[in-house]
């Protein structure tokens, strides 16, 4: 009887090893459609560790965020530090794919008490740690600091509304970096346009003449802010800047100055 329930025992074993073989190989061989069908069938009838890992992954490598998310955190729901390689990109998957900020927050503090944070997922934690004004902040913009060119480093501080000095500071070093990038502009704008939401009339000033930026379109965009700051005769010297390619922008606004 005993060595009757040993053999079914392994014969179990042996089935298991050869299901999630299968799927494992179906994954890495780029086939995630099928490696998530066999996943899901499994979990039809049992939440098994490995069928929710690789169901996580395939729907991961599918774009299909919203269904990785929730089977990653059902994961570490029922299988804390089960394993800790998978445990490790359950938790990336919960920080990067979760809506809910709450369990994402969670996860990518987790990560970085485990020394699982790479760039995308630290970029991720510092803009919830920003939110929420926690103090952890600090660290992991110090930990991501090195791993960030100067572009990457300014769209992170206008995407997480950082104070106004470190935009500034940020943009200047991203200006330095490469003064002819389009990436720049748009950085500047979105920079322009934050500062002018908050009502920072002084910092908007700073950041013109701190970039001294030879964009055009760009410079009408400061001048037009001047020009609502009560500084018209910045305004002018902005509006001076993109005269070439707004000829009739530019006649406009210097009508403007005259009434």
């Amino acid at each position: 009887m005993k060595k009757i329930l040993v053999s079914i025992l392994l014969l179990l074993f042996l089935f298991s090893c050869s299901k999630y073989s299968d799927i494992e190989e179906a994954y890495k061989s780029g086939d995630f459609e099928n490696a998530l069908k066999a996943s899901q069938l499994i979990l039809d009838n049992t939440l098994e560790e490995e069928a929710l890992f690789w169901k996580t992954m395939s729907s991961w490598s599918l774009s299909r965020y919203d269904d990785a998310a929730s089977s990653a955190e059902l994961y570490l729901m029922l299988y804390p530090e089960e394993e800790k390689e998978h445990y490790i990109l359950m938790l990336r998957a919960v920080l990067l794919l979760s809506k809910d900020k709450d369990k994402a927050l969670k996860a990518g503090k987790e990560l970085y008490y485990n020394h699982g944070l790479y760039k995308a997922g630290a970029t991720k934690l510092y803009t919830l740690l920003v939110e929420r004004n926690d103090p952890l902040q600090s660290k992991i913009l110090a930990f991501l600091r090195p791993l960030l060119t100067a572009t990457e480093y300014a769209f992170l501080m206008i995407d997480s509304e950082s104070s106004s000095d470190s935009i500034i500071l940020a943009l200047e070093a991203m200006y330095e970096e490469q003064k002819d990038s389009v990436l720049y502009s748009d950085a500047l704008n979105d920079a322009v346009f934050l500062l002018s939401e908050r009502g920072e009339g002084e910092k908007i000033v700073q950041l013109a003449l701190a970039t001294a930026t030879d964009d055009p379109e760009l410079s009408i965009t400061i001048g037009d802010l001047l020009y609502s700051l009560g500084d018209y005769r910045q305004a002018t010297e902005y509006w001076e800047k993109g005269r070439e390619i707004s000829p009739e922008g530019y006649r406009i606004r210097m009508r403007l100055l005259s009434h």
